[in-house]
């Protein structure tokens, strides 16, 4: 098929544009998820949730609790961070509010209570007044501690240490014995070497009397009583010294009184360390 000239130049001259447009029936198409998002957190009735250190009457914590900041500016902070600080009770019942069913203390309800936010460190100080705490008291007189009654009862029991060697076909038995008896009026303490004839396999006694024969050696005898109250310790007896090359054993016996502060676990005659810390970080 042949085109003339002039139908292919009315084709070039006046070209045809070709619209298309679609019409679209129904409610509008819903809005991505990321812009819901934003719309309803703006939405919030402008309660900000800060994380924060706590500082209650001047006196650092570990405590790092989730504190909420309402549209009026007052501030919350939840109750179980409080309420061991020994602050009235009925006195924080005043400030008692529910947030997301949870119980919390509004600072601005509670008169004369004293709070400082600092949003730069992220910490709180809280001061209560002194009159609402709660009520302490101690005994300065300094009188001896009671003591838990508990049944005394005595007692006693043996400590010991026992050695068979054998050299040559020839044992021997030889140990260290402490026997110790207890009662309330003190425990009484009894120590001693011991060795045994010289005896063959077949048990048949040594001939050579130079090694056969039993050898006792009391080593001490002492009577200790401990006084709770006073922290002193009373020791009446004797004890051996141990042998050099260029002395023998001296025994020796007296009387010794001392402090002892074993007997009151509770006191602490040295000074502790102390380690503190404090630990900032951003709001989430």
């Amino acid at each position: 098929m042949k085109l003339s000239p002039n139908l292919l130049k009315t084709i070039y001259l006046k070209p045809q544009r070709t619209q298309t447009c679609m019409r679209i029936k129904g409610p509008f198409p819903q809005l991505p998820l990321e812009v819901e998002f934003e719309n309803s957190s703006n939405e919030v009735a402008g309660d900000n949730e800060l994380i924060v250190s706590l500082k209650v009457n001047y006196t650092e914590t570990d405590i790092f609790p989730t504190i909420v900041q309402n549209a009026q500016g007052h501030c919350l902070i939840p109750l179980e961070d409080i309420e061991h600080f020994d602050v009235q009770e009925d006195y924080l019942k005043q400030g008692l509010a529910n947030y997301h069913d949870t119980a919390y203390i509004n600072l601005d309800l509670l008169e004369g209570t004293k709070y400082d936010l600092n949003f730069e460190n992220l910490d709180l100080n809280i001061t209560f007044p002194a009159e609402k705490m709660q009520p302490q008291s101690f005994d300065a007189s300094g009188g001896p501690m009671q003591n838990v009654d508990t049944k005394l009862i005595s007692g006693a029991y043996l400590n010991y240490d026992i050695t068979l060697s054998q050299n040559d076909d020839i044992n021997y038995l030889a140990g260290v014995e402490e026997l110790n008896y207890f009662t309330e009026n003190g425990v009484y303490s009894y120590s001693f070497l011991f060795q045994t004839e010289a005896v063959k396999s077949n048990f048949s006694k040594v001939k050579n009397t130079a090694r056969n024969q039993n050898k006792f050696t009391r080593l001490e005898t002492n009577w200790t009583y401990e006084n709770v109250d006073k922290m002193t310790n009373w020791r009446v007896g004797d004890s051996i010294t141990k042998a050099s090359s260029w002395s023998n054993s001296t025994r020796f016996a007296g009387i010794q009184y001392t402090t002892n502060f074993a007997v009151r676990p509770n006191l602490v005659t040295y000074p502790l360390l102390v380690l503190e810390g404090n630990q900032n970080f951003q709001a989430v």
